[in-house]
């Protein structure tokens, strides 16, 4: 088995992905991007052998040394933004894959002790199916609820008789109030849609993880280029609302969304998603997914995109330590510093970088923030 740590600027990234069932986030471009947000540096771990792959995105990030002095040269590593979990391939029916991937997830263990890696964490993407029993062995894995997503293959009428009722009938209301949508193909009304997402953010509390300035999202723009829609509502010739859905290999992804609060009780959220379902289907896309609620929880975010479809999928994260020792020391000291008791690997993770006492952010909002909350 060959096993390697990728940078985004080595061809075997993107090369393969070519052979791997992926999304917009497994992209070294998409890495690279949000490396810079968490100010770490983006990596793909890579196992081959034979026809099989393993392909883990990561951002690595050095571990404070002003906080804990004693361990220069430390780090530990988050994902991308988004669903960027492990993704793996082989061909067919393959009896050997969980050894395969016990023995991939032995090498990366091998080499983020070689780069004074700590500890791992990443959120599974819901709709690529993943042998979860090796990670388990390997680390911890962590159900938070479910998803939601659109099945396209069921074409205009499938989709639309999978919202419920009350859905419908909001999508009927706002055509006879002549609510319009559009694709905004020259991204010309970005600032709009940039304003109306601040102030949905502002208006519900949300926190600064969830605030993106204009060079962000042209930045995205240039990486990903058609990989990204801006979708466009339109109330009486004013900017209503507005949606970004990011796009690749067939999966749609519900990415940020913001209405302005005096059309908040026209739901042009909603027709910006029933009309995105509609394009992405006219473009070949095979599912767009709508993400959970907040934390996973059953809440009124959960609600209004169950409204959608009847479609769910299971959401985990999981949490892998490689190098045991250092990471108790980590957590001795932060509890030393702090006096709290940390959380175990199920809950707040890596334990030694949680606030304390923990910060809790309001935000109730079913039509802010749709991704992946």
């Amino acid at each position: 088995m060959k096993t390697a740590l990728l940078s985004p600027e080595s061809p075997r990234w993107p090369g393969s992905l070519e052979s791997l069932a992926h999304d917009v986030y497994h992209l070294p471009g998409f890495a690279r991007l949000f490396a810079r947000e968490e100010g770490g540096e983006a990596l793909a771990f890579l196992a081959e052998e034979g026809s099989r792959r393993l392909l883990v995105p990561l951002i690595v990030r050095p571990i404070d040394e002003n906080e804990d002095a004693g361990f220069p040269g430390r780090f530990d590593a988050t994902c991308p933004y988004g669903y960027p979990g492990p993704v793996v391939s082989s061909d067919g029916f393959d009896a050997e894959l969980e050894d395969f991937v016990d023995r991939a997830l032995d090498g990366l263990r091998a080499e983020m002790l070689g780069r004074g890696i700590v500890c791992a964490f990443s959120r599974l993407h819901p709709m690529l199916d993943l042998p979860l029993a090796p990670f388990r062995r390997a680390g911890t894995v962590v159900r938070h609820g479910e998803t939601v997503s659109i099945d396209l293959t069921r074409g205009p009428e499938g989709i639309w008789r999978g919202m419920n009722a009350t859905c419908r009938n909001e999508v009927r209301k706002a055509g006879r109030q002549g609510q319009v949508v559009r694709v905004d193909e020259g991204w010309e009304n970005l600032p709009e849609f940039l304003a109306i997402y601040r102030e949905t953010m502002d208006r519900h509390s949300a926190s600064a993880s969830y605030y993106f300035d204009e060079g962000h999202l042209r930045a995205m723009r240039q990486t990903l280029g058609d990989r990204m829609m801006l979708l466009i509502a339109e109330i009486g010739g004013e900017i209503a609302a507005g949606s970004i859905f990011l796009e690749t290999n067939g999966i749609v992804n519900y990415h940020l969304s913001g209405t302005r609060a005096e059309f908040v009780r026209n739901h042009p959220s909603r027709t910006i998603l029933h009309r995105a379902a509609l394009v992405a289907a006219e473009r070949g896309h095979r599912v767009l997914h709508l993400g959970g609620g907040r934390g996973g929880a059953r809440d009124s975010l959960f609600g209004f995109k169950a409204s959608f479809s009847p479609c769910r999928q299971a959401f985990h994260t999981w949490r892998f330590v490689a190098d045991e020792a250092a990471y108790r020391s980590l957590v001795n000291r932060w509890q030393e510093r702090t006096g709290g008791e940390p959380d175990g690997r199920g809950e707040s993770f890596p334990a030694y970088r949680r606030p304390f006492p923990p910060v809790v952010v309001a935000a109730d909002d079913a039509e802010m923030l749709a991704a992946t909350a």
